[in-house]
């Protein structure tokens, strides 16, 4: 596998651990541990109790996924302008994995809005499918690259 192809998947795993943390962060309640974003109680590196360290995982893996996915876009963009498939779906996943910052700023602002929360959780798994979707054309790509 090239880089780009270990990238993807790496997005795609990434994403999907992502979401697992996003509902560990629901059902144990750690949603508003940190009443503030992108900061908790105004630091960076909080005191981790229990419920805020499970927020922060999540928003923590949200940072990584977003370089990621921004990474495979601007590679894409790079080296496989030739596959317009490739460009759309990690453009979209770019797209979404902004979208998706933005709704979880809302979703810990709203003091968790069901709206929102179903909102941040329909987003997923829309990105989840792009990054799919991506990865698998990444990896069936035999184009040269230069």
């Amino acid at each position: 596998m090239n880089a780009f192809q270990i990238l993807t998947v790496l997005s795609s795993i990434g994403v999907y651990f992502l979401i697992v943390l996003g509902g560990i962060t629901t059902q144990t309640g750690s949603g508003m541990a940190c009443p503030d974003w992108p900061l908790c109680f105004g630091e960076l590196l909080p005191n981790l109790t229990t419920t805020v360290l499970i927020e922060m995982s999540h928003r923590y893996m949200a940072m990584i996924v977003g370089l990621l996915i921004t990474s495979t876009f601007i590679l894409a963009v790079r080296n496989y302008r030739n596959s317009k498939i490739l460009l759309f779906s990690s453009a979209m996943s770019f797209l979404l994995v902004g979208i998706q910052g933005y709704i979880g700023m809302l979703t810990v602002t709203s003091i968790l809005d069901p709206a929102i929360v179903t909102l941040h959780l329909a987003l997923s798994t829309a990105l989840f499918g792009f990054s799919l979707i991506t990865a698998i054309l990444a990896l069936k790509t035999t184009y040269n690259v230069s």
